[in-house]
């Protein structure tokens, strides 16, 4: 489980991290909407969530949509 101390590292660690890591780092962020990288944090949470959704979406229709 998370703690605050995660709203201080680098988002990179997103990439890699679970769908349970990312609900409790959104409980977090939820949690502490004052904190000086909030919209930086939130804004890199979106990107790691359209990647993953582009990716989903490219293994169920059997590859890259151009």
């Amino acid at each position: 489980m998370l703690n605050n101390s995660i709203l201080d590292e680098d988002p990179k660690w997103m990439r890699s991290a679970s769908e349970d890591d990312l609900r409790d780092f959104v409980r977090i962020l939820d949690a502490n909407e004052s904190h000086p990288r909030h919209q930086y944090l939130l804004d890199a949470f979106n990107k790691e969530c359209n990647r993953r959704a582009a990716k989903s979406y490219e293994e169920r229709s059997g590859g890259e949509w151009i």
